[in-house]
């Protein structure tokens, strides 16, 4: 019998009251009585990776390889882009500032941004000479979150889509879920004969990528909306998500409940409010795998 805590949220501000309570469970937008039959109907997956799948960062176990000079430009990088995207309203500034334009990050120019800022850490990382064995090496000491494996094994299709790195990815995959053949959208290291990273692929994934990703996938693997699984932990991720999707879910640690609602507040998920099926309170994946579970029992025993 299923025994997690389910409730209806049908509005952004019912959902927002459930996470500032801080108690686990799971909220759903859609009424309860449907939830079942839509997880009994799921066939493949299509999941981000930072923050869904493991809790960590993978760039910040690859910044444990540069000297403290680069790390520290890293973190001016990435302070800078939070801030153009978290920060609010946009400085106040004239034509004689030299940064009347390199100073604020407009929408239109997000994606180009985070290619340059993917390129730069890339850069730094061949610059300080990272091998293929490092990188590899991040992958496999980044620990699942409780129930992702089981999540995975729950599909005959699966993709994990990251603006991160494939090679990272892959190497998780191989020391966690080597018997799952899992595909991967994430950005392709390129290296020397020395194994010493000098590039990438030109195909960046960033975030706007994830979108286009998600609906390759379910062109080329043939899924029905119906069928799909789609798990991220942020708004770029909701826009992986279809409003006529089969569960689409969204993971909040309850440690997280006041940054995740910011981002939330900050990139308008209100607007995409009809995108999502579910919202996981939880550090641990156990409880949909359960519901999934749970789904297919009693469609089974309903045959």
């Amino acid at each position: 019998m299923f025994t997690e805590r389910l409730t209806h949220t049908p509005t952004f501000e019912d959902a927002v009251r459930r996470i500032q309570s801080g108690e686990p469970g799971i909220l759903s937008r859609v009424p309860l009585e449907t939830i079942f039959d839509r997880c009994a109907l799921l066939e493949a997956v299509a999941s981000d990776y930072d923050g869904s799948l493991v809790p960590e960062s993978q760039w910040k176990g690859l910044g444990i390889f540069l000297s403290p000079e680069r790390r520290a430009a890293e973190t001016r990088d990435r302070e800078w882009y939070w801030q153009q995207t978290h920060g609010g309203n946009l400085k106040a500034t004239s034509m004689t500032d030299r940064d009347w334009l390199h100073g604020d990050l407009v929408v239109k120019n997000q994606l180009a941004t985070e290619g340059a800022w993917a390129a730069n850490t890339i850069s730094r990382l061949g610059v300080d000479r990272v091998t293929r064995q490092q990188v590899e090496q991040v992958g496999r000491s980044l620990t699942p979150r409780a129930g992702a494996i089981d999540l995975l094994g729950l599909f005959e299709q699966r993709v994990i889509i990251s603006f991160g790195v494939e090679q990272v990815i892959e190497a998780w995959l191989a020391a966690y879920a080597a018997d799952l053949q899992t595909a991967v959208a994430a950005t392709r290291l390129t290296f020397d004969d020395t194994n010493v990273i000098n590039g990438c692929h030109m195909q960046i994934v960033v975030s706007a990528t994830k979108e286009h990703a998600a609906n390759r996938f379910r062109r080329i693997a043939n899924i029905h909306e119906d069928r799909l699984l789609v798990l991220g932990d942020s708004t770029v991720d909701v826009h992986m998500m279809r409003p006529d999707g089969g569960v689409n879910v969204l993971i909040v640690p309850p440690t997280e409940g006041d940054k995740k609602l910011k981002d939330f507040r900050d990139n308008n998920l209100q607007s995409m409010w009809g995108n999502l099926t579910l919202i996981l309170v939880s550090d641990d994946l156990t409880p949909l795998v359960n519901l999934i579970q749970e789904a297919r029992s009693a469609r089974s025993a309903a045959v």
